[in-house]
């Protein structure tokens, strides 16, 4: 997918935020705060546009980009595949549960997987995919409303994209709640919604690709950032 948007114009950057030397071993209370920060030095950068930074993100990174957007006046969109509509716990399930993510040193309100739930135990075990252990946790209401993205704060354009056959967790339904809440909220922003069918790894589907590309150029070009494109 880099190598398809550096063909269509972008420069990519590519951040990592778990699972490499010098980061966290695990997706565990995650600061968003050099997120920030690096998008604040993309803007000062005097060989970037600042109007044309552009976020995207796919699954827990989906759930990230979501909630930077929401917060970050400098970006310029926001693309979420097969995101969530809540934040949810970290993905070290253990009896201590804490949250994927954590602004300014504090934790954000996060939806737990319940503990001695067989759909959460098959899912850590690898006899299923996660995505009942995902439907168990969003049952618990009171969580499932604190821990919701504010995506009503997002004003600039918004892709979003579901898988039909997702086996990690209900990204159809949670992409009709993002949008669902934009409306309720009286946002004048209206997602863009895409099927890309098959499975949770919509990167692997080519017309998904095509279709995220065609997203991010078409915003580019009404925000001027190819100025000379028909």
């Amino acid at each position: 997918m880099a190598r398809a948007l550096h063909g269509a114009g972008f420069s990519v950057a590519r951040v990592a935020y778990f699972g490499l030397p010098g980061l966290p071993a695990e997706l565990d209370r995650i600061a968003l705060d050099p997120f920030d920060d690096l998008i604040a030095a993309l803007a000062a950068d005097p060989a970037v546009d600042a109007r044309c930074i552009f976020v995207v993100g796919a699954s827990k990174g989906g759930e990230l980009a979501l909630l930077l957007a929401a917060d970050n006046p400098l970006i310029g969109a926001v693309a979420a595949l097969v995101p969530s509509h809540v934040v949810f716990q970290s993905s070290k399930v253990s009896l201590r549960k804490h949250a994927s993510w954590r602004r300014d040193d504090q934790p954000l309100p996060f939806v737990p997987y319940p503990t001695f739930s067989p759909a959460t135990w098959r899912g850590v075990l690898g006899l299923e995919g996660y995505r009942a252990m995902h439907e168990a946790a969003l049952a618990r209401s009171g969580a499932v409303t604190a821990a919701l993205i504010p995506v009503e704060r997002i004003s600039v354009p918004i892709y979003l994209s579901y898988a039909d056959d997702d086996h990690v967790w209900p990204s159809r339904m949670m992409v009709y709640r993002i949008a669902a809440r934009l409306g309720s909220h009286g946002s004048m922003i209206v997602p863009e919604v895409y099927n890309a069918g098959g499975s949770h790894f919509v990167l692997d589907n080519r017309l998904a690709r095509r279709s995220l590309r065609r997203f991010l150029v078409q915003t580019a070009v009404v925000r001027g950032c190819f100025p000379q494109r028909d």
